[in-house]
């Protein structure tokens, strides 16, 4: 990896820890004891923009740093792989699919967050 790609994902985690900590995040109503993970989308962001590498690596990074942090918790700790592969899926489809649809690689996160 180059300079250009380590700031690129650096900024990616940063983004996603900073949202999994924001204070306005909402329980959510179906898990008791979880909240509703709006950094969800930043993998697949990080996977859309810069490819799979970038997903997975701030899936699992951003996942990972955001569990030591205030608002970590088990639901966190067992979500750091579901959201390397939810930004894998995405960087995997970037450029075959519109990216509305690969957008909806949310989905495989959720369902396996889910499992």
């Amino acid at each position: 990896m180059d300079r250009k790609q380590v700031i690129r994902i650096g900024v990616l985690v940063l983004a996603y820890v900073l949202l999994g900590n924001a204070r306005s995040i909402q329980p959510n109503p179906f898990i008791p004891g979880a909240n509703i993970a709006v950094n969800m989308f930043v993998p697949v962001l990080a996977g859309v923009l810069f490819g799979m590498r970038a997903g997975i690596l701030v899936g699992v990074l951003g996942t990972f740093l955001t569990a030591l942090t205030p608002a970590g918790s088990v639901f966190e700790w067992l979500a750091i792989i579901p959201h390397g592969i939810m930004g894998g899926i995405a960087g995997h489809l970037r450029g075959k699919l519109p990216s509305p649809i690969v957008a909806c690689s949310l989905i495989v996160g959720h369902v396996l967050n889910l499992v």
